[in-house]
């Protein structure tokens, strides 16, 4: 149970990376999203888990903001004893930042972690996803800047990752593939795009650490790098980081974290079932004024 007890806390570690450029990313709470990032996070904890979020930007970056929520994202996923591995299923609904029009990208997937155990309590969990996913824009985007007609096709996504913990430790490695809008100038009109659904890979490194004085201490501290390198059309890479640390005090916490042009920080609970937490984003624009983004995500895990 201590076990199961410390891989619990060091999930809670975990703050995952947000994507930055002009527009604000996603989820800054990635501790609480962790099939978000890699799909070897799959029963993790162990018990089965399941976890729903959303952000509310006070710029309107998307065309489907549905109550005030721009991004969402709910989970499912549990370690199954029969197979030693752990699988999971997620769902997420995004605006694609990588073209200037409203856009967004909705995407499901399912996940399998099988789980190798080796020596000092570390475990190796590696980690395989496939979905599908489609890239949506609304009618007023089309009519105003693509040429013809789009059709939001499905298109075949999938991840791949390793991950080596313990119950105060992990480094870990994924690379995901997902789709995007390419838009082109025409050269006969320079109002309008053209269109073309295609495909981005983005990999992400991450390393964290738990430290507490003793196993008994209710009080620990929790840093974390994360590093994510973007593969271009052009075959540039485009390297991003984040440094961000937690501090957790019985069932209450406090983190915070900082990139080249954003910060943020949370608040929340976090039970031996439920975790609720709240964070406040400040994103740099670029030349623009600072947009401020709220994220609320809730968490269950099935304890018996």
């Amino acid at each position: 149970m201590e076990r199961k007890a410390g891989y619990i806390l060091l999930l809670f570690s975990f703050i995952s990376f947000t994507v930055h450029s002009q527009y604000y990313q996603p989820f800054s709470q990635g501790q609480s999203l962790p099939l978000y990032q890699n799909p070897s996070f799959a029963g993790t904890l162990v018990y089965p888990r399941f976890t729903i979020g959303g952000v509310m930007n006070s710029s309107d970056e998307s065309a489907f903001t549905v109550l005030g929520v721009s991004r969402f994202y709910c989970s499912f996923d549990q370690y199954l004893p029969a197979i030693k591995s752990g699988v999971g299923i997620m769902y997420t609904s995004n605006p694609d930042i990588y073209t200037p029009l409203k856009t967004q990208r909705v995407q499901g997937e399912i996940s399998c972690s099988p789980k190798i155990k080796l020596k000092n309590k570390f475990t190796l969990s590696l980690g395989a996803s496939i979905g599908i996913s489609s890239v949506l824009a609304d009618s007023d985007t089309l009519n105003a800047y693509s040429n013809h007609s789009y059709s939001a096709s499905p298109f075949l996504c999938y991840s791949g990752g390793a991950i080596l913990h313990s119950p105060t430790f992990y480094v870990g490695y994924s690379l995901r593939r997902f789709p995007s809008l390419k838009t082109e100038y025409l050269s006969y009109n320079p109002l309008k795009y053209d269109l073309i659904q295609r495909s981005k890979f983005v990999s992400t490194a991450q390393l964290g650490y738990v430290f507490r004085k003793k196993k008994s201490d209710k009080i620990t501290f929790s840093p974390a790098l994360l590093l994510q390198f973007y593969h271009m059309d052009n075959g540039f890479i485009q390297t991003r980081y984040q440094v961000n640390f937690s501090l957790k005090r019985n069932f209450f916490f406090w983190g915070a974290g900082f990139s080249s042009n954003s910060s943020f920080m949370t608040i929340g609970f976090h039970g031996e079932k439920i975790r609720l937490a709240y964070s406040a984003s400040l994103i740099n624009q670029g030349g623009n004024p600072f947009v401020v983004a709220q994220e609320m995500v809730f968490s269950y895990t099935f304890i018996k």
